[in-house]
């Protein structure tokens, strides 16, 4: 029972573990092709970034046109009007020149923040802790996995012992079933031959009284036919009949002798 389970669970942990092979690999490729459209979107923007850094430089130079041929006119404006302080008017061109320097260097800072590109030890050290996790994982299933095994071998017992108990029940049933009907075809067997010897017994006994009966009865006729012959000795002249009618008397006859010599002497006297 050890040896099968024993290789069922080194079975199943190999199959996990060839799964968590084949899904470590599908991740390394999904990682690479993260990382060749992360680089192609690095040029792409790096791309972008050179369009945008001369676009950034041409709308500065535009500013600066703008901004000298904003002074000149105030200047040209100022000396004719003379209304508005020239101070404050310089100073909020300051102000605003100030601002959108301000605007521009954050802009180029987010892009720069935004292009960083990550060393190769942090990206060793990310993947070390995403295999230590990944294996932890891997771990704890098997580990559920053997528990879970635990348990469907205990269950497994207890429905073996179960279906031993079950099956020496109904064995025991069985077997007991099958010993009544033996009692009761040896009580029928035994019922059968004391009838069949009952009747042996009244055969014999009835051939024993036929027997019995038939020498009792051919004593008689012969007997009887002593007596007849010597009453017909007696009478003189009847010898030669009764030697005639003795001589056509069966001694195996059913009939008694004396009904047979009544019979023929009925006879004769009609005659």
């Amino acid at each position: 029972m050890a040896g099968p389970l024993a290789d069922l669970g080194v079975a199943l942990i190999e199959h996990e573990l060839s799964s968590a092979k084949k899904r470590l690999e599908e991740t390394r490729a999904r990682h690479e092709a993260a990382v060749s459209r992360v680089e192609q979107h690095d040029s792409g923007f790096k791309m972008e970034e050179e369009e945008w850094t001369a676009s950034q430089m041409q709308r500065h130079r535009e500013h600066d046109a703008a901004c000298l041929l904003q002074n000149w006119w105030l200047r040209v404006g100022m000396r004719r009007m003379q209304l508005v302080p020239l101070m404050d008017i310089l100073e909020q061109q300051r102000l605003q020149l100030a601002k959108r320097q301000l605007d521009t260097v954050l802009l180029d800072l987010r892009h720069c923040v935004h292009g960083l590109h990550i060393e190769e030890s942090d990206r060793q050290t990310a993947c070390l802790k995403i295999q230590h996790w990944w294996r932890r994982v891997l771990a704890q299933r098997v580990m559920k996995v053997i528990a879970f095994y635990g348990t469907v071998r205990k269950v497994k017992q207890q429905m073996e012992e179960a279906a031993s108990k079950i099956q020496a029940l109904y064995r025991g049933v069985c077997a007991r079933r099958l010993v009544q009907g033996m009692r009761e075809s040896k009580q029928v067997a035994e019922a059968e031959a004391e009838v069949r010897m009952e009747k042996m017994k009244m055969q014999a006994i009835l051939s024993i009284q036929n027997s019995y009966r038939k020498s009792v009865a051919v004593k008689q006729v012969q007997l009887l036919r002593a007596q007849m012959f010597a009453a017909m000795m007696s009478q003189g002249g009847a010898g030669a009949d009764a030697h005639h009618l003795g001589s056509k008397l069966q001694p195996n006859s059913s009939r008694p002798l004396w009904f047979k010599a009544n019979k023929k002497a009925d006879t004769r006297k009609k005659r």
